[in-house]
């Protein structure tokens, strides 16, 4: 089985990313950088987690990172604890 090639990103620092993928209209490869890409990257990762409990608690993970200015280590137990009711 193949699977489909949908182009590269990475996450570069806090708010800024690229993605690169080519474009099916025109079949060019497409940059997008910065804050958007960032973005874009948040929107395709949640799109390929599976299941909607993952996708909430990678949600509110993130959330927590974004506002508290760092990683979200304690509220995974947590999270974790209000996903099983």
């Amino acid at each position: 089985m193949r699977y489909p090639r949908f182009g590269s990103m990475a996450t570069i620092a806090r708010f800024r990313a690229v993605a690169r993928f080519r474009a099916v209209a025109r079949f060019r490869r497409v940059t997008i950088g910065g804050l958007v890409g960032w973005a874009l990257w948040l929107v395709v990762r949640l799109k390929f987690l599976t299941g909607f409990k993952n996708r909430v608690a990678s949600l509110d993970q993130w959330t927590i990172a974004l506002v508290g200015r760092g990683r979200a280590g304690s509220s995974s137990a947590r999270t974790s604890a209000l996903a099983r009711k």
